[in-house]
């Protein structure tokens, strides 16, 4: 608190509030000295990052995450990226793909296979559809995958694949509104796919990317 009257210079007691003298309202200041307010900053940054990276890691641990397939598979499909649609597939179908594909000596990898499906694909759309496809999608409904059914898709993929310690821990089937648009027309059409948590990572199961339409 200041010790005069900032408006007419009359000496304040240490709790005025008023100037006695020209009756001014006293104003309070805090004054921090540099090395504080810097500190204050600092805690501040850290709080928040601190925060930051607690939602980052719940996110990952306890977010379900399977968003992220028909993101990858439907981008995939639109901008012929076969690295999205491999994100997609579990693991034990890519390693059996890339064997299958050594063996017969046709593509060098299983993304260029995929590139050239993809290609395949987009030109018979093209021809209902026009060009510049674009796909896009809403979950109308999901419903979580029972434990019979996880197991099947275990038994399943250890059968077409020989992935004898492949575990299904999470799956839901989706119900999608998807809507095709092209140069030439615009399509909606409901269909329904199953995605599944196998070995860790979130996959299309059940379904061929390239049957989907």
């Amino acid at each position: 608190m200041p010790n005069f009257c900032t408006k007419c210079g009359s000496p304040l007691d240490i709790d005025s509030v008023f100037c006695p003298k020209c009756g001014a309202k006293i104003r309070i200041t805090t004054n921090l000295p540099d090395t504080k307010r810097k500190n204050i900053i600092l805690k501040k940054g850290f709080l928040l990052a601190g925060i930051l990276i607690v939602i980052l890691i719940f996110s990952s641990v306890f977010g379900d995450g399977y968003e992220s397939v028909p993101d990858d598979l439907f981008e995939g499909i639109e901008d012929a990226e076969p690295h999205k649609i491999i994100r997609v597939m579990p693991d034990c179908e890519i390693e059996k793909l890339e064997k299958s594909l050594r063996e017969y000596d046709v593509y060098t990898s299983a993304e260029d296979y995929i590139a050239i499906t993809l290609e395949t694909m987009l030109k018979t759309m093209a021809s209902e559809y026009g060009d510049d496809i674009s796909i896009s999608y809403d979950i109308i409904d999901r419903k979580e995958l029972s434990e019979s059914k996880l197991k099947d898709i275990e038994n399943q993929l250890k059968i077409m694949y020989n992935a004898k310690d492949t575990e299904a821990s999470k799956g839901y089937s989706l119900k999608l509104d998807v809507e095709i648009e092209g140069d030439n027309k615009t399509n909606n059409k409901n269909i329904t796919i199953d995605v599944a948590k196998v070995d860790g990572k979130w996959c299309l199961v059940g379904n061929d990317f390239y049957n989907l339409f």
